[in-house]
């Protein structure tokens, strides 16, 4: 309306409970309101009461503007209002200063202590919330279950489940479309379900990550489906086994029948410390051997939590405990050489060498990851002294010469490069000496001295290669009676 609608008007509805903001129907809706934590899709052209200048028309807006229900990333008097709203409303919603921008104002758009009326109209909404404030996780709730948002699985958790897992569309279409009676169409190809498996969170990499962060959201009992987008799904490699493609959203329907959370390590006794501790260590050896070097690492970091909560063990199991950590520091070792990162490698194996100095697996992860670093001297001393303890292991014996063959490269490297410098150099203080004795100094032609521009360095053919870009083969250690068959991780 053109004209401003007096406040004694009948037709005015009160919104809140001190009359502040209230509102006039003119076009009834159908359905049932926005919950609260869904987005909400709405139009509205904004006036100032008094005058009924319009200051903003979104109606135009393609697509329509979207919010967050019950999060007051609106002003006020709107989300309030919308929370109330059914689809297809609309409204004339009038809103005093305390609901809008308040004493403070919008920049010169809107002065302070403005009141305000709206056009307001609700296209549609979803109910898909999002998962533990993750965009690209997003959750219906079919049919709700025992306890609060803290009554949850937490990292780690063993839940009982059952689920069916399918591929979503490739559209923006969150929302469940009912204007004509329509229920909303999933794919029909599943790739993959389970009933009443037991799975453990955060601990199975061939579920996408937001498999793991939408069972976290998930109480006991509680019947839900997820949206999971590509950033939390398999992105854009996707997984052909399963016909998943490049970029795919994927659909979870989830039931949750049961789940137990980890007891507090600090209040477990030495048994199940153990237990839990030896678990995460299988796992993480399960990982290592599939290659998968993320998980391996943080399973072995779990395990070493349990294992060094020692404050209720006894001498022996202390004791227990301690060659465990050894083991798992050995692990993370291997696992730092297979990354690349050398210098965290020496500082794991100076771990367990500080605990039992004759490890041979120590010494010779710790002369790998030296040779690596062109540390070619203290490389040899400690493969020397890793071969000095099982003389027979022909792993450590290829490790020396593939290290003495390096270091042979790097010194001649060197000598191609600097060595007829300084030969230049000498000849040339010798004939200055010899000048000098005749009265005639001649100034140094450094033209004649050439130094490889530093591409020749980085270059795989030049003769002038950094001995450090050597394909270096990263053999494991085998256990002296197996010849070369090496091993990856220790197996006890």
């Amino acid at each position: 309306a053109n004209s401003r609608v007096p406040d004694d008007d009948p037709r005015w509805q009160k919104v809140t409970y001190d009359n502040c903001v209230k509102k006039i129907i003119l076009k009834e809706g159908w359905g049932k309101p926005a919950p609260d934590g869904s987005d909400a899709y709405i139009r509205y052209v904004g006036k100032f009461k008094d005058t009924q200048r319009v200051f903003e028309d979104n109606t135009k807006q393609k697509p329509p503007f979207k919010f967050l229900v019950g999060h007051f990333r609106v002003i006020r008097a709107i989300d309030i209002a919308v929370a109330a709203m059914k689809i297809g409303e609309k409204c004339l919603l009038r809103t005093t200063s305390r609901y809008a921008f308040g004493e403070k104002g919008e920049g010169r758009k809107i002065a302070p202590n403005k009141d305000l009326d709206y056009e307001l109209e609700v296209i549609d909404w979803n109910d898909w919330k999002r998962v533990n404030n993750k965009d690209g996780v997003r959750k219906r709730v079919l049919k709700q279950g025992e306890g609060d948002m803290y009554d949850v699985p937490d990292a780690s958790a063993i839940c009982d489940i059952t689920y069916t897992a399918q591929i979503f569309p490739n559209d923006d279409e969150l929302y469940l479309d009912v204007k004509d009676g329509d229920e909303e169409k999933y794919p029909d190809r599943v790739f993959s379900c389970g009933r009443h498996i037991e799975f453990m969170v955060n601990d199975d990499p061939t579920f996408p990550e937001g498999f793991h962060e939408a069972l976290k959201s998930m109480n006991k009992y509680e019947i839900a489906e997820f949206k999971i987008e590509p950033s939390w799904a398999f992105g854009e490699k996707g997984v052909t086994e399963l016909g998943i493609g490049s970029n795919q959203s994927l659909y979870y329907r989830i039931h949750m029948h049961n789940y137990q959370n980890l007891m507090s390590r600090w209040k477990m006794e030495p048994e199940q410390l153990f237990d839990v501790a030896n678990r995460f260590k299988r796992k993480a050896k399960e990982y290592f051997e599939l290659g998968n070097w993320d998980y391996a690492f943080q399973r072995y970091e779990k395990a070493l939590e349990y294992f060094e909560a020692d404050e209720k063990m006894d001498h022996e199991e202390k004791k227990q405990a301690a060659d465990d950590i050894t083991i798992v520091h050995n692990n993370l070792a291997m696992i730092h050489l297979k990354r690349n990162e050398f210098l965290e490698c020496i500082r794991e194996a100076n771990k367990v060498i500080k605990a039992d100095k004759d490890n041979i697996k120590a010494w010779c992860r710790k002369g790998q990851a030296r040779s690596m670093l062109a540390d070619y001297k203290k490389a040899d001393d400690d493969l020397r002294h890793a071969q000095s303890l099982d003389k027979k292991n022909k792993f450590i014996k290829r490790c020396i010469k593939r290290n003495k063959k390096k270091k042979k490269q790097y010194n001649d490297n060197q000598k191609k490069t600097y060595g007829g410098m300084f030969d230049k150099y000498n000849q040339f203080l010798k004939d200055k000496e010899d000048k000098q004795q005749k009265g005639v100094v001649k100034a140094l032609d450094t033209s004649k001295i050439r130094e490889p521009d530093i591409d020749e360095y980085d270059s795989d053919d030049s003769q002038y290669s950094s001995v450090g870009s050597i394909d270096f083969e990263f053999d494991d250690m085998d256990d002296g009676d197996k010849g070369d068959d090496d091993e990856s991780s220790d197996n006890d």
